[in-house]
């Protein structure tokens, strides 16, 4: 019931023990204290527990054997249930005064029956017709290219969509849905590959051709380089990423915003609809600034004054305003972030 773990093997077909898995349950005698010593996981030990009290009988009959079976298919409720029927009203062939009995163990899909070894041949006839081979609907293999959609973005919805049609068709059995449906993306040529009945392939077809259209791009992220003149891209890319979270972007996001320092640029990615609302919010961010230092050239007409006399006189006050008005020093390191910058000349 409890067999080892099988043995993985490399590609040349060698052995590699080191990498066998545990053997998940293991049980041990210990003769001193007659118990049973079981290491398993917690949920098994229930049907454990089961199993050591139906052998585990003051008195056991004479000719009693016990076998177990592997369930594969059907269910084991209902092959327990119907064993227990047929042994206690005799169906299963003369047992005189030995009852049989049958236990589970869901785990491991396995029916522990005991009882005289004349019952074990109908037991196992019985198995066989419940747990046999059942009529099921062939399949067949269909690659569908796409042109517009992502195969990786389409199988997830594809696959719930068609295990719910599969489910409510009277062709498959529900406990075979599973193993007749198989949804594969491959992103390297776009392509979903779909292994299901005929009639499922039609349904995949058509919904398919109903979401395999232009509108499928706007969803899909694209990468834009957006240089920046004036503004600091650090500043900038802190900014946006505090105020687009909470906008309504068209293909619903998200964006990623980095600043690339070196090259002073925003590197975005999202959806191209996103992209174009994100690049709205940058063109008012990278405006020059108003910079009252700013060298620039004046002209004055003085209609009494000898400019040649007053212009050493006026350049004297300016430079001097430039050197000790403290609105002016202030406005300077902010702006310089701290650092000397050399002031303007001035020049009259």
């Amino acid at each position: 019931m409890y067999p080892e773990p099988p043995m993985p093997l490399d590609n040349r077909g060698r052995p590699l023990p080191h990498l066998r898995g545990k053997k998940e349950v293991a049980v041990r005698a210990d003769p001193v204290t007659n118990s049973l010593i079981v290491d398993a996981p917690a949920q098994r030990l229930a049907g454990f527990e089961q199993i050591v009290q139906s052998l585990d009988k003051l008195k056991v009959d004479e000719g009693v054997e016990l076998r177990t079976y592997k369930i594969r298919r059907a269910d084991l409720t209902s092959v327990s249930n119907t064993l227990r029927q047929l042994g206690s009203s005799g169906a299963l062939g003369v047992t005189g005064n030995t009852p049989v009995t049958v236990s589970t163990e869901p785990a491991s899909r396995t029916i522990i029956v005991s009882g005289p070894e004349t019952i074990f041949a109908q037991v196992e006839a019985v198995i066989e017709e419940i747990d046999g081979d059942i009529d099921r609907p062939e399949t067949t293999m269909k690659m569908y290219p796409l042109r517009f959609a992502k195969a990786e973005r389409l199988q997830a919805l594809l696959e719930r969509l068609l295990t719910a049609r599969l489910r409510e068709s009277d062709d498959a059995p529900a406990r075979l849905v599973e193993e007749l449906l198989e949804v594969a993306a491959d992103a390297a040529s776009n392509t979903l590959i779909i292994s299901a009945p005929e009639e499922i392939q039609s349904v995949a077809k058509q919904l398919i051709e109903a979401l395999d259209t232009e509108a499928a791009t706007v969803g899909r992220s694209v990468v834009k380089i957006v240089p920046l003149t004036f503004a600091e891209a650090n500043d900038v890319a802190r900014t946006l990423n505090g105020a687009v979270p909470n906008m309504e972007l068209p293909a619903g996001g998200p964006v990623a915003i980095l600043a690339a320092v070196g090259s002073n640029a925003l590197l975005l990615t999202g959806a191209s609809a996103d992209l174009a609302k994100v690049e709205e919010l940058i063109e008012p961010l990278d405006k020059q600034p108003f910079d009252p230092e700013k060298p620039a050239v004046e002209t004055f007409a003085l209609t009494h004054a000898d400019a040649g006399e007053i212009a050493r006189t006026v350049e004297r006050l300016l430079i001097d305003q430039q050197q000790t008005d403290p609105r002016l020093l202030a406005y300077r390191l902010r702006v310089s972030r701290g650092r000397y910058v050399e002031p303007p000349k001035i020049r009259v």
